[in-house]
């Protein structure tokens, strides 16, 4: 005889592949390992083959350990953050910036809104992938340090492709007037425009491919994925080269009528392009220039992207008015584009 000591449990298909009834009580009970176990209400559990008992208690186990788990994570607050209550925002009015350490050994700058509590200095709640929520006890001291481009380069590449007239033509757009009061709380003097996609370059910069370091902080040499992936942005700024073998390529695809040997000429073509700009008008430079001084800014937004949630479910989804502002500053301006959450 054995005693458990804990309460009955319902099983209800959980240990599938046993002859187990809907409900039983193992607190007290006969085992036998290879032949047959009683239970408190005195019903047979039979077993053909010593594996089905195996097969019992591993999946017992492992119910266990999923139990335990989830307890850990519980009491860490590991896994998804909480949902930003749009209504308390204006309660973070503070700002402060951190330098966050990415897995590549590389660093960006974290631009918070801060609350201030009897006892902490905390940030809105952060669903960005490069950065995560602030919190730190008082006394301490806030301060806001962002990285100023100077790079003629990087200027010009920005001012080139811009969507210089985009923030006018969306002025209405709640996204983006709500995004122009959070950046003039900090560069109140400064001219914004949008970006579009700068996001993606600041990640090629986050994830690695342009440099990263191990963990005794020795530069890394980019892979081949890394290579690739340079080219690939590498090609979207730089279009229609002047060069001849190139224009031979490009009137070859554009000239084809046969549907299978025009996209057979565009992979040679586009492929011939990307190496060439790669070697020749590669904005490698430029890239990593914008990836060390850019910024992500985690806010929250009073449109919500998840209004689907709250009619199914009663209740607002956790990223349905979070998002961040990632962005770069020059002189004279500020280059942004919006992340949101879907």
């Amino acid at each position: 005889m054995f005693d458990l000591s804990t309460p009955s449990i319902s099983i209800r298909g959980f240990f599938h592949g046993t002859d187990l009834p809907r409900r039983f009580d193992p607190r007290v009970g006969d085992i036998k390992l290879f032949g047959k176990i009683w239970n408190s209400s005195g019903c047979q559990l039979t077993f053909s083959d010593p594996a089905d008992l195996f097969s019992l208690l591993l999946k017992f186990f492992w119910f266990i350990n999923l139990f335990v788990v989830y307890l850990c994570t519980k009491n860490l607050h590991v896994g998804r953050p909480k949902g930003l209550n749009i209504k308390t925002l204006h309660e973070y009015n503070k700002l402060h910036t951190t330098k966050v350490k990415m897995i590549s050994g590389v660093y960006i700058t974290a631009l918070y809104l801060i609350k201030e509590t009897a006892k902490f200095f905390i940030s809105t709640e952060v669903w960005a992938y490069c950065c995560s929520k602030f919190k730190v006890k008082k006394p301490a001291t806030l301060s806001v340090n962002i990285p100023i481009i100077e790079d003629e380069k990087t200027i010009e590449f920005l001012k080139e492709h811009c969507w210089s007239d985009w923030v006018e033509k969306e002025k209405d757009d709640t996204d983006i007037k709500e995004t122009l009061e959070f950046l003039s709380k900090v560069f109140p003097n400064k001219q914004p425009i949008y970006f579009y996609e700068l996001d993606s370059l600041i990640g090629l910069y986050i994830q690695g491919s342009l440099i990263s370091f191990d963990e005794n902080g020795n530069q890394e040499s980019l892979s081949e994925h890394d290579i690739d992936r340079i080219k690939y942005y590498n090609h979207k700024y730089v279009r229609f080269v002047d060069d001849p073998e190139i224009k031979r390529l490009r009137e070859k695809w554009t000239s084809e009528k046969n549907n299978g040997l025009r996209e057979k000429y565009l992979t040679e073509y586009s492929k011939k392009e990307s190496d060439f700009v790669y070697q020749n008008h590669n904005l490698f430079n430029v890239f990593l220039e914008i990836g060390k001084n850019s910024v992500c800014f985690p806010v929250g937004f009073t449109h919500g992207t998840a209004d689907w949630f709250k009619e199914k479910y009663g209740k607002v989804c956790g990223y349905a008015h979070v998002g961040e502002i990632f962005f770069v500053v020059t002189n004279e301006n500020i280059f942004f584009n919006i992340k949101r959450h879907y």
